[in-house]
């Protein structure tokens, strides 16, 4: 009897090994490690690297330094975020680098390289299919599922300079280059406009993903001023393009600077100098904040980001971060203790990262509950302008 049953047993592999888990299996939206905990992508510049450009995954608590695929000094982490793009479970870390080099020949042409969650292949980078030197690819990104988009606002259009352009990726690949010279696509390349300063993605009517594109620079007729504009594609994936433009105010600057989009809701666009606009997916206005005046003219200034939930916080230098809905304004609240913040705004679960990253002498990064303000504040000691871009 005990002979028959070691041999059935055998036959059946009774073997007492545990199963291994995959560790990307429960991970987060914004889990890289596989730890079951948010993380935090911070850049900055590390002198005790000859002051390359760095990104460090905050983890636990602790900061990690991810390992750079470029040389040093590429504006490495001049835009981030954590998106899951290759479906093993864990988030993966979209670094913009815009002043990276194409190739010995191309210098300065930009870059975006994704490093996938727990270094389960080797780093991607991407490129524009003619990089430019001096376009800056890779200076703002957005993400939908697996879509990317890629602004490089200092592109070349047709001859004229600092025009823009806005890249469309997936799957490691650059997918169409969209300018305002594009088939379908309102208005017109001009000199400054910087057309790809911002962009975002989301759902915005009919189960498509939409696009929106800042262009900043973008000059009213007749004057000198920049009051900006925002293009609005409301199905970036056409194959022919549709869409339509959102002027900046008259007596504003820079609109476009900060763009979100909440799926199915509708989206937000800023301005430098404090002006805040509320759309419908139509492009129907359904709110205006003006009341936060305007930043300190820092680099950061209207910076947007979407929480899961659908609230939306926006910062400017020297002003509390905000946070609101598109369609209730019972629910705007001021963020305490984030005034003094100049750099940007990510959320990180329930709670939001706010940047200092021109604090004396390095800068920092707090982690901070909208209810109550700061919980948190994160340092490192090796360099500077730490927080220059943050992501969770």
């Amino acid at each position: 009897m005990i002979a028959a049953l070691m041999l059935i047993c055998s036959l059946a592999a009774c073997d007492a090994r545990p199963t291994p888990v995959d560790p990307c299996a429960k991970a987060g939206a914004s889990d890289f490690d596989g730890d079951g905990r948010d993380d935090v992508l911070i850049s900055a510049s590390r002198f005790d690297q000859d002051w390359e450009d760095a990104v460090y995954l905050l983890t636990a608590g602790k900061l990690v330094p991810l390992p750079r695929p470029g040389r040093g000094q590429d504006g490495f982490g001049a835009a981030l975020k954590l998106a899951k793009v290759n479906g093993d479970g864990c988030a993966d870390a979209i670094i913009g680098a815009p002043t990276a080099d194409a190739d010995d020949q191309l210098r300065e042409t930009g870059a975006v390289y994704v490093l996938y969650g727990r270094g389960v292949a080797p780093p991607a980078k991407l490129l524009a299919p003619t990089p430019q030197t001096g376009s800056r690819f890779g200076s703002a990104l957005a993400l939908h599922g697996d879509l990317i988009a890629i602004g490089a606002p200092y592109e070349q259009v047709s001859a004229v300079a600092y025009a823009g352009a806005a890249y469309l990726a997936r799957g490691g690949a650059v997918l169409r280059a969209i300018t305002q010279d594009s088939p379908g696509v309102p208005d017109v390349s001009e000199e400054g406009d910087r057309f790809g300063s911002a962009v975002a993605l989301g759902t915005l009517s009919g189960g498509r993903v939409g696009l929106l594109v800042g262009a900043p620079g973008e000059q009213a007729a007749s004057t000198t001023t920049d009051p900006g504009m925002v293009t609005v594609l409301p199905d970036a994936e056409a194959a022919t393009l549709t869409g339509s433009t959102l002027p900046g105010a008259a007596d504003g600057r820079q609109f476009g600077r900060g763009l979100a989009v909440v799926d199915g809701i509708g989206f937000a666009a800023s301005s430098m100098t404090g002006d805040l606009r509320l759309f419908d997916p139509a492009r129907k206005p359904i709110r205006q904040l003006r009341f936060l005046g305007g930043g300190k003219g820092g680099a950061a200034d209207g910076a947007l980001d979407v929480a899961a939930d659908g609230r939306v916080a926006a910062h400017w230098a020297g002003r509390p971060t905000l946070i609101f809905s598109l369609t209730d304004s019972s629910g705007d609240r001021q963020v305490p203790g984030t005034g003094a913040m100049d750099g940007p705004v990510t959320w990180t679960g329930s709670r939001l990262a706010v940047s200092h990253p021109s604090a004396y002498p390095d800068g920092w990064v707090s982690l901070v509950d909208p209810a109550t303000g700061p919980t948190q504040q994160v340092r490192q000691s090796q360099g500077q302008s730490f927080g220059r871009a943050v992501a969770g």
